[in-house]
C-alpha cells in the first residue's frame, strides 16, 4: 500500500491522466487530494466524478471547490447571479459552470451535496510512522485533531484562501502538506518546495507546481508519503 497526496489539477484533464498512468495505483494504494480539482480548464467536472467515484482518492476542499460551494449555497443548490457566482466566475470558473449546467438536474444536486460535505483539512494522517496535516491553503493549532469539516471551523477561508509562510510552521510533530501557492512563489522553480534543504527533515511542503500556468516549465506533481518521492506530469 502507497500513499500519495495531489493537488491543483485546475481541469486538465490530460495531465491527470498522465499521472494515473504514471502512478498505477495498486488496490490499496490511497491518494488525497488537496483540492482545486476544477475551474480554468476544460474537464473539471469530468475530474471531480472520476475523482469521487474512485475509491482510491479522498478529495479535500480547496478554495475552487469552496467557491462553488458558496455559489451554490447561496442560490439553494441552483446557478444564480450574485456576488458569490461573479467571484468564482471572475476566478476560472466558466468552464466548470458550462459542464455543471450540461449535468442531469439530480445529478447537480448530487454534486453540490458532495462538495458542501468534503473534508477541509485530515490533521493526523499516520504514514510509516510520521504524522501528516493536510489541507489545500493554510492550517490551524487551534481546531480538534482528526478530519475537519466546514461545520467543525470558525474560518474556513483560512484553510482555502491563506497561504503559509514558510519560515513560521509551528505544528509540532507533524508534517503541513498543502496546494494552493504555486511553489514558484517559495523558490523560483515548478518543483515541490520543502522548507529544509532535505524533504525528510522539513515540516512544510508545497505541492502545487503550477500545472495551470500554460507554460513548458509548470508540472502536475504527486509526493508519495511513505517515502517522500516525487513524481512529475507535463
Amino acid at each position: 500500500m502507497a500513499t500519495y497526496v495531489m493537488s491543483d489539477i485546475h481541469g486538465l484533464w490530460d495531465k491527470f491522466e498522465k499521472m494515473m498512468n504514471l502512478l498505477n495505483l495498486k488496490d490499496n494504494d490511497k491518494v488525497y487530494f488537496l483540492g482545486d480539482v476544477i475551474d480554468r480548464g476544460a474537464d473539471g467536472i469530468k475530474i471531480l466524478q472520476y475523482i469521487l467515484n474512485d475509491p482510491h482518492f479522498t478529495l479535500l476542499m480547496g478554495n475552487h471547490e469552496y467557491m462553488m460551494y458558496q455559489a451554490l449555497e447561496e442560490g439553494k443548490g441552483k446557478l444564480e447571479i450574485n456576488m458569490e457566482y461573479i467571484q468564482w466566475v471572475l476566478n476560472g470558473a466558466q468552464p466548470t459552470i458550462d459542464a455543471f449546467l450540461e449535468l442531469e438536474v439530480s445529478r447537480q444536486q448530487e454534486l453540490f451535496s458532495t462538495i458542501k460535505n468534503l473534508p477541509i483539512a485530515i490533521t493526523d494522517l499516520v504514514v510509516n510512522d510520521k504524522k501528516f496535516y493536510l489541507t489545500h491553503g493554510c492550517y490551524s493549532e487551534l481546531e480538534k485533531e482528526g478530519t475537519l469539516y466546514l461545520k467543525d471551523i470558525d474560518d474556513p477561508i483560512l484553510f482555502v484562501w491563506q497561504r503559509v509562510d514558510p519560515n513560521e510552521v509551528i505544528l509540532q510533530d507533524k508534517i503541513l502538506v498543502a496546494g494552493h501557492t504555486i511553489s514558484t512563489y517559495y523558490h523560483g522553480k515548478y518543483e515541490i518546495f520543502h522548507n529544509k534543504s532535505d524533504i525528510m527533515q522539513s515540516n512544510y511542503i508545497d505541492i502545487d507546481c503550477g500545472c495551470s500556468c500554460n507554460n513548458e516549465d509548470c508540472q502536475f506533481a504527486a509526493l508519495r508519503l511513505d517515502d517522500m518521492k516525487t513524481f512529475y506530469v507535463k
